[in-house]
């Protein structure tokens, strides 16, 4: 029979592990860490490699977040290129600062560095979607100053059964290649809208990669730039004579280094590649490895000055400074002529963003942040929301509202179908409210004091003469130099002849009166135009696909997949302060900017959707007319 001196003991030295238990921090006790440590894994790697058709390469990343930034450093690459540029863009506005890059490009080429090569591609209807159909604004002289013709990707010209479906296959994808070695992606065009300050810019992200992802980037390019010349030939038809090999396939040998629907499904088709070529096949293969001797050559050349430089002065200054040097990248594209797979009797188009993003959702541990400026999202991608949500994951969306969104109001009916069932499971959505009058930010400012007065305003004559000359002593010095007569509102605020209105109308006063605005850095941006994804803190993607049936269907797109916590931390910092969760805001600090002379809030960047909230968004007369939207859009 045990003692009880050995039972006591027993229960001391259980409660003592117990305690020691409990303080133990656990191995990866981060759910970030959790999601860092199994997409380092093998396993994760190859099913990644899979989704994406391409490999993981260690790169530097600096993240350019809003137009200026971004701006900066591609006139920075531009004033240092010394063998090519390349720029694969949608919109070249023919505004300032559109033309501020082309003159420097312009500069450049023919006095600076007459040897430059310049290389332009765009979707077909550039020129009509910036208003210069005629190309005497801009595009004549862009089409003069590059090497070869501007690149018109997808012209019904080209006379191909999907080429004149006017509203497929568009170019979205944004990338600027300076010489092969830096390159800036993501969602920005070149324009006033894109790359300017002030309350017309937007909230736009890009990032400057260097490293091995440029060469995936210019591989692509070169790949692309090519075939669209050849199809340019109205003799060089992609309804091919190619028996029955699809055309998704060959596109998808062509473009990739790994194929994986295609082959594995027709077994005839690796013999029939092996003794069929086509022109725009071999062109590429020749330009590539002319740009790889160009690029070896300025190796070569590099090493040199710094060799020079460090005899010089001992010291080499690079050109950026990066928020990581080791950071695993993955250029993800897609190409709606060439994503498609079989599945049963029927070919299936895909989007590899897409499903990249439902690869990481199905992983992530704690937390998926968005950036979707346009909420026509697909049924899979809402379902795949909608699901993580429903597993305990915190999923935010940050996207347009009825008064900033851009594209037209249509998009935003569509969207309301999708908040609905997004926020019944749990899913949190932000809507972007652009920039305000500042007469308006003016009166938010004083709206917790008016609404104090007006509570005190109803007793004011049963206050003591001190408690009188106090409040009037507040109102003074909200409303000085503003017309404020003392006597008068003694007057109307005893007898209560005084409302809001009469205070609403001083603080429009005020506006006008100090004529003060509110510095360009601070302006939200009058539409949000970024496209991000951040799962954990720990896995990005970045880039130009707004995650929408339209880049999902209609548009090639490009994403960089980055994994990275450095610069996860650096997008989750970007979400946070959005939605106003600041450090000076969690502790209940307001974060005041300058105003003229004047302090004044912050101007909110979103507001929170609810369903109580914002119920009448929710009517079913509303919620039917997005349904059938969305099912229209789908069908197109």
């Amino acid at each position: 029979m045990i003692s009880k001196k050995m039972t006591a003991l027993m229960m001391v030295i259980t409660t003592m592990l117990m305690i020691a238990i409990a303080t133990v921090s656990p191995v990866n006790s981060s759910a970030g860490e959790d999601l860092l440590t199994y997409l380092r894994t093998p396993e994760a790697q190859d099913e990644l490699d899979n989704i994406t058709a391409t490999r993981e390469s260690v790169n530097r990343v600096k993240v350019l977040h809003r137009g200026a930034a971004s701006l900066n450093v591609r006139m920075k690459l531009i004033e240092n290129a010394r063998r090519f540029v390349y720029i694969t863009v949608p919109y070249w506005h023919p505004d300032a600062i559109g033309k501020r890059m082309y003159e420097l490009l312009k500069y450049q080429k023919t006095i600076s560095k007459p040897n430059l090569e310049v290389q332009l591609m765009m979707d077909w209807s550039s020129k009509i979607s910036v208003g210069d159909t005629s190309g005497k604004k801009i595009t004549n002289d862009l089409n003069a100053l590059v090497d070869d013709p501007i690149v018109r990707w997808n012209h019904p010209d080209w006379v191909e059964v999907w080429s004149l479906k006017l509203f497929d296959n568009h170019l979205h994808e944004k990338i600027f290649l300076v010489d092969g070695k830096d390159a800036v992606v993501g969602g920005q065009n070149i324009g006033e809208h894109y790359q300017g300050v002030g309350p017309e810019g937007w909230h736009d992200t890009d990032i400057l990669l260097t490293g091995p992802a440029v060469q995936d980037l210019l591989k692509y390019y070169v790949k692309k730039t090519e075939l669209a010349r050849w199809l340019k030939r109205v003799s060089n038809t992609m309804r091919w004579s190619m028996g029955a090999v699809p055309r998704a396939c060959l596109l998808q040998d062509y473009f990739m280094d790994k194929d994986l629907s295609c082959k594995s499904y027709f077994s005839y088709i690796n013999d029939y590649r092996a003794q069929t070529r086509y022109p725009f096949e071999q062109s590429a293969e020749d330009e590539l490895q002319r740009l790889q001797n160009v690029q070896s050559e300025l190796q070569q050349e590099e090493m040199q000055q710094k060799e020079m430089q460090q005899q010089k002065d001992g010291l080499f200054t690079e050109q950026f400074e990066y928020d990581s040097d080791l950071s695993g990248v993955r250029v993800v594209l897609d190409l709606p002529l060439s994503s498609w797979r079989p599945e049963n009797t029927h070919w299936s188009r895909y989007s590899k963003v897409v499903n990249t993003v439902e690869f990481l959702l199905t992983h992530a541990q704690r937390e998926a942040r968005f950036f979707i400026p346009y909420m026509s999202i697909s049924w899979q991608m809402e379902n795949a929301l909608i699901m993580a949500a429903k597993r305990g994951i915190r999923v935010e969306i940050i996207t347009n509202s009825f008064n900033s969104l851009d594209s037209g109001k249509v998009t935003y009916k569509v969207a309301i179908g999708h908040y609905y069932r997004l926020l019944q499971a749990g899913v949190k959505i932000y809507e972007w409210q652009g920039n305000k009058p500042l007469t308006d930010i003016i009166d938010n400012d004083r709206e917790q004091k008016q609404q104090y007065y007006l509570q005190v305003m109803s007793n004011f004559a049963t206050l003591s003469l001190d408690e009188q000359e106090k409040i009037l002593d507040d109102i003074a010095g909200i409303y000085s130099d503003v017309g404020f007569d003392r006597q008068l509102y003694r007057q109307l605020l005893n007898s209560g002849r005084i409302n809001v209105h009469k205070l609403s109308s001083l603080s429009v006063k005020l506006a006008q009166k100090y004529q003060c605005s509110i510095p360009d850095e601070y302006w939200p941006g009058a539409t949000t135009h970024t496209k991000v994804v951040v799962i954990d803190g720990v896995a990005s993607m970045i880039g130009s696909d707004n995650l929408n049936v339209r880049s999902e269907t209609y548009n090639s797109e490009l994403m960089a997949l980055i994994i990275d916590p450095i610069i996860g931390a650096k997008m989750r910092e970007i979400f946070n302060y959005d939605i106003g969760v600041t450090e000076k805001e969690q502790k209940g600090d307001e974060e005041l900017i300058q105003c003229g002379d004047r302090l004044i809030p912050r101007p909110p960047l979103t507001k929170e959707i609810t369903l109580e909230g914002d119920s009448e968004l929710f009517t079913r007369g509303k919620l039917l007319k997005a349904r059938v939207l969305q099912n229209f859009q789908k069908a197109m």
